[in-house]
């Protein structure tokens, strides 16, 4: 009799001690706004980011700014629902690395063909339709 008792109790032991494995609505990072956020370059399809670039974007007001590697930019926007429209930026022409030109390039291009952006948690994606031009993390100013 005392082995299905300690049977019994090792499980409920386990139970209670191990981790939670789904994730619930109250579980989830609320999503940062897209303004007001200054939003860190982490990824672009077909091109490795050295650590040294610093490739940002910053959404306020019917403006962005942000560096786009080598040189800072600085531009208009419209916004309308998920649909993102940047205008044309303007920026400084330093020359840096090939690598981060290379970064700055690609970046500028994506900038440039984006027509919508999806956020979830801390994390952005600029699109051009269902078409994954850049991912972004949230930093809070």
């Amino acid at each position: 009799m005392k082995q299905p008792l300690y049977v019994l109790t090792v499980i409920l032991l386990l139970a209670a001690c191990s981790k939670k494995t789904t994730v619930t609505e109250s579980d989830k990072k609320p999503d940062a706004p897209l303004t007001n956020t200054r939003w860190k370059l982490v990824k672009l399809p077909d091109i490795e980011i050295p650590k040294m670039a610093d490739v940002f974007i910053r959404f306020y007001q019917g403006k962005s700014a942000g560096s786009s590697g080598c040189n800072r930019f600085t531009g208009s926007f419209s916004l309308e629902g998920k649909k993102l429209k940047p205008g044309p930026q303007a920026g400084t022409r330093m020359m840096c690395a090939p690598e981060i030109m290379k970064v700055e390039s690609a970046f500028l291009k994506a900038l440039d063909d984006t027509d919508g952006y999806l956020i979830s948690g801390d994390h952005m994606q600029l699109r051009k339709g269902d078409i994954i031009l850049a991912e972004f993390e949230a930093l809070y100013l």
